[in-house]
């Protein structure tokens, strides 16, 4: 019984969002279906309008206010359905009986719809225990019970009680102690909670002093590979001050270069002097071996 109730509550919720998709033919009449059946009443109807197309109105006879159809299904013509159309009534009957049976319209009625040009279906053949607002009479007259809750709070409510069932059957399937006792104590402070907001003591959760046992942090950061592109100004700050400025390769002073250096001329010719100095003293050493070794001839 619960399960029954619990896929009416679906239904119903699911009834009163968004719209049909038009795929037949007679798009008027299905239109008009759409607006007043429930979704999975027009799931069998939305056939009928398919199957009127192969139907064909072949005679008509007048008896007073009554007319009667006489319908086939092409291409047979030996199997025939007769349609009763009462102008005074307006009402419409078949002799294959289906909607005296299911409360639907066949498809021998409907293809005397469409001969007739009649583009909203008629209130005779719509049962009002299949429409949309079959239960506004009976929310009216609850309107002031507390039994009496929209569709959207029902199916939530439906749902929070599955996913408690299934959080027990975790719970018992898990078989440790200590997780049954810790999810039980979490489910007395939130249930004294609730109980509070629902007298009127306080509107937020956070505001009672709610603890769950620790307080809620920074989500981890995943660590990429590669180096680590720096972020924040003070690593950036840091890498101005580790870096330092160019010298002079001269003097040795900071703030111009080789090329600028006011002491380059006397680099130059001092560095040309010690050049001189040493190829004098290669040539000494070098006449020095030369002697040796013609005294040693």
């Amino acid at each position: 019984m619960n399960y029954m109730r619990y896929r009416e509550i679906e239904a119903d919720y699911a009834g009163s969002f968004g719209e049909i998709v038009l795929q037949t033919q007679h798009t008027s009449l299905e239109r008009s279906a759409s607006n007043l059946y429930t979704r999975s009443i027009f799931k069998l109807f939305r056939p009928m309008l398919e199957r009127s197309c192969r139907c064909k109105v072949e005679g008509v006879m007048q008896s007073g206010s009554i007319l009667t159809y006489i319908v086939y299904k092409y291409p047979r013509h030996d199997i025939q359905w007769s349609v009763l159309f009462c102008q005074e009534k307006l009402i419409f009957e078949c002799s294959c009986k289906r909607f005296e049976t299911l409360g639907i319209p066949c498809e021998h009625v409907i293809c005397v719809l469409v001969y007739l040009n009649i583009v909203v279906l008629p209130e005779c053949l719509v049962l009002e225990r299949w429409t949309k607002c079959a239960k506004d009479a009976i929310n009216a007259s609850n309107a002031n019970s507390s039994n009496h809750r929209n569709p959207a709070f029902i199916t939530t409510y439906v749902t929070f009680v599955e996913r408690c069932k299934r959080m027990v059957k975790a719970e018992f399937e898990c078989g440790k102690l200590e997780h049954i006792r810790s999810t039980i104590e979490m489910v007395e402070k939130h249930t004294s909670v609730l109980e509070a907001m629902g007298r009127g003591e306080s509107d937020d959760m956070h505001s009672l002093g709610l603890q769950t046992g620790r307080s809620v942090g920074n989500p981890p950061r995943y660590r990429k590979k590669g180096r680590a592109v720096a972020s924040s100004s003070h690593t950036v700050n840091e890498k101005k001050k580790k870096r330092s400025s160019a010298k002079c390769g001269i003097c040795g002073l900071t703030g111009h270069n080789r090329v600028s250096c006011k002491y380059r001329g006397e680099s130059n010719a001092q560095s040309q002097t010690h050049s001189e100095n040493n190829v004098n003293y290669v040539d000494d050493e070098f006449v020095e071996d030369n002697d040796d070794w013609n005294l040693s001839m």
